[in-house]
């Protein structure tokens, strides 16, 4: 799974034991989940046969949009992720 620059320091440990072990989590369950950028057929085909929920081709890169503290509401139905960005 690619990381930004922030979230890579994250899992180093920069801001911390716990949360490298969030980010750690995070990764462990994104990548089980299969999170990616680039969607293939296979990928594509086994979401629809088991109904798990995916969206495609999004206006930006998910994990560079995306930052610590930031909640994301998912409508995989109607295709729309909405970030909403922290208020630190």
């Amino acid at each position: 799974m690619r990381l930004s620059p922030e979230q890579q320091a994250i899992l180093n440990g920069v801001r911390g034991p716990y949360l490298a072990t969030c980010m750690r989590w995070l990764v462990d369950w994104g990548e089980a989940m299969g999170a990616t950028l680039e969607v293939d057929s296979l990928a594509a085909l086994g979401c629809i046969v088991n109904g798990i929920p995916m969206i495609t081709d999004l206006e930006r890169n998910p994990f560079e949009a995306i930052q610590t503290g930031d909640h994301v509401l998912v409508d995989a139905d109607e295709g729309v992720l909405t970030i909403t960005k922290s208020d630190d």
